[in-house]
């Protein structure tokens, strides 16, 4: 079935709203279909409302059967998990979850409990028995329907929906794959029509083949390969990368910069732990260990923050002569703006205490909005006084906190909802950042690199499939999986479990538009983390190209670095790691064979630099680091960088 003509033909049709299974895919074909109708000379743009995800669908056909309730937020089950866990430890009721000799160090249970209520408010009492943990389970059930009904909301997965007529035709598209397709499927009408279902493309499929290879190193190495070779004769645009182990990000990145190839990163990541929005859960940590110099030195040397140099120059200063004196905690003299977030008493307070402390201490790009202003054909503008990449380094952050800034004032709308607020507003707002996924906004001029399951189906002349091992792609369909397995089992006929990993590769491997058999996927039997199988729906491959690219990076002992990582002890390298540790024995007063004192972490850094452990362990000199990133301007790092790598390796 060829996807895309579909939808080119149905497009044309104003009343048809193509539905896909979320909004990333939905982009992914807008983009497509434009170039494929520019191509043909019929339109030269395309309402974006035409090309939306599932939840996107739910929202325009189904309303709700209780009309005078509202539906209840993610906010309002955290202020509720974080109320329960609070009287709970006044009071312990929860006997088996959390046992009441660990009732006052519950708050970490707060995130979790929201994330099972939805579930929970599926059953009935009569479902929750068989374990000792279901009687936590009902006294939980039970205080959150009466926090539902004191308030005037009601959970939607308990309720559905009833059908309504849009007047539209909304066409789906692997939206099978959604958790609550069997709910919604019963209901749907003659507006609704499935244009194409991974269940019955899998009665025509046959496993794909997957390319093996030594380890991840080469695994990406050859994706950036073929992307070179691709971009010889089609837009970087036209190209992507699935990643689905946050660990090969860097590895990857890093590649592509090193030949310079344009990429747009869609991958999403909670808002916390997002570049600059991490300021927030750092601002916590200095708190909760009393302005500790470790602390302040981890949130004013977070080079993702956008700093005042002058100002961080001076903290930094302040910082070490506080050590020096032993007075930091008395003599901070950012305490007072940073005591205004613990005493914040609403999220307008802390609000108010981010902007306070933003400026007194940003780069002042940051507090100019002519800064962040646009020309009229939308583009940002820019300024003369800072170079390029500063300019998108402050663009991003921006986008990042004024993101935060408006969960803020969200939040605060929310709380005025329900008779709860949290005890420390400041750690309530971390963890709620930590839930929100944060998608840095849309480019569209480098390879696009997405997460495995936003990414599948998605029309690429060439999309690579990164670490196809059985644990980072399996997709299981698990309801209740808070439940134990005997409680489980008996709920299995209302609420089925499954695999859903082959019906997954299945939406990536289908030929989809005018590119089939564009999707390639690889396998390192080596991580950089850990070691996996490759997932058994595939047909092993080995591929000559990998292997000669292999021996290719081996010339060049710069990029033959990572290989350490997997690679067995070669003689010579056992012979180096003898004289190293010969050399170990001597400065320590021994010999390879006699005895010495010594430790794990003492081992690990003279493994890891030699240099760094003379002087931190035998001159005895503190705070020693090898670091000069600061030290040196990044322009002047790059080109010493580059210079080491040119000249030829000693013989």
């Amino acid at each position: 079935m060829d996807i895309q003509k579909i939808i080119n033909e149905a497009i044309l049709n104003e009343k048809n709203i193509l539905v896909f299974p979320n909004q990333v895919i939905a982009e992914n074909f807008l983009d497509n279909t434009l170039q494929e109708m520019a191509k043909n000379g019929k339109v030269a743009a395309l309402p974006t409302e035409k090309f939306i995800a599932w939840d996107s669908f739910k929202a325009q056909k189904f309303f709700p059967d209780i009309r005078d309730k509202s539906p209840v937020s993610a906010v309002e089950r955290q202020l509720f998990s974080v109320h329960l866990l609070a009287e709970n430890r006044k009071q312990p009721f929860l006997k088996h979850i959390i046992q009441p000799q660990y009732s006052e160090f519950s708050d970490g249970f707060a995130t979790w409990l929201a994330g099972i209520l939805p579930e929970l408010t599926l059953l009935s009492p009569k479902d929750l028995y068989g374990d000792s943990a279901c009687e936590d389970f009902r006294e939980i059930k039970g205080q959150y329907e009466n926090f539902l009904e004191q308030y005037g909301l009601f959970e939607v997965s308990s309720r559905g929906g009833i059908t309504q007529r849009c007047g539209k035709q909304f066409l789906l598209i692997a939206c099978d794959l959604m958790n609550d397709w069997n709910e919604f499927r019963a209901k749907f009408d003659d507006e609704v029509e499935i244009i194409f279902s991974v269940e019955k493309a899998l009665q025509q499929w046959k496993s794909p083949a997957v390319l093996e290879f030594r380890n991840s190193r080469d695994e990406i190495s050859f994706a950036v390969e073929e992307i070179r070779k691709a971009a010889e004769t089609t837009d970087f645009s036209r190209l992507a990368i699935t990643v689905n182990d946050e660990a090969l990000l860097p590895y990857l990145t890093r590649e592509l910069d090193f030949y310079h190839i344009p990429y747009s990163e869609q991958r999403g990541r909670p808002l916390g732990k997002s570049g600059a929005g991490q300021i927030f859960s750092l601002i916590n940590d200095i708190l909760n260990r009393r302005f500790s110099p470790e602390s302040m030195k981890a949130l004013f040397l977070n080079e993702e923050i956008p700093w005042s140099e002058e100002k961080k120059q001076e903290i930094l200063l302040k910082i070490e002569n506080s050590v020096k004196y032993k007075n930091y905690f008395e003599q901070s003299f950012f305490k007072e703006f940073l005591l205004k977030f613990r005493n914040a008493k609403s999220f307008l307070h802390l609000r108010n205490a981010y902007f306070l402390f933003r400026d007194e201490f940003f780069h002042k790009a940051l507090l100019d909005f002519s800064f962040f202003s646009r020309d009229e054909s939308g583009e940002s503008v820019k300024s003369a006084e800072i170079n390029e990449e500063k300019q998108d380094f402050f663009i991003r952050a921006n986008n990042i906190l004024s993101r935060c800034v408006n969960e803020l004032a969200d939040l605060e709308v929310r709380c005025r909802r329900v008779d709860l607020v949290p005890e420390n507003y400041l750690a309530f707002f971390v963890e709620y950042l930590n839930t929100k996924i944060y998608r840095p906004p849309r480019k569209t001029s480098g390879v696009h690199i997405l997460d495995y399951k936003a990414a599948m189906l998605s029309p690429f002349e060439k999309h690579f499939v990164l670490n196809c091992a059985q644990t980072a792609i399996s997709c299981e369909l698990r309801p209740f999986a808070f439940l134990g397995d005997r409680v489980r089992k008996r709920l299995e006929q209302d609420f089925p479990s499954g695999d859903m990993t082959k019906h997954f590769i299945c939406a990536y491997d289908f030929p989809n538009g005018n590119c089939p058999q564009s999707v390639i996927f690889t396998y390192g039997e080596k991580t950089f983390n850990k070691d996996d199988c490759v997932h058994p729906f595939f047909s092993p491959q080995k591929d000559d190209k990998g292997e000669k690219h292999r021996k290719i990076e081996e010339k060049n002992p710069f990029l033959a670095q990572d290989d350490k990582t997997f690679t067995e002890e070669s003689p010579k390298i056992r012979g180096k790691y003898s004289q190293d540790m010969q050399n170990f024995c001597k400065i320590k007063g021994g010999n390879l064979h006699g005895k010495f004192k010594t430790s794990a972490s003492e081992l690990n850094t003279y493994a890891t630099c030699p240099h760094k452990w003379l002087f931190e362990r035998i001159y005895k000199i503190d705070d020693y680091s090898t670091e000069m990133a600061d030290l040196i301007e990044p322009k002047d790092d790059g080109s010493f960088k580059h210079l080491i790598i040119e000249r030829p390796p000693p013989r």
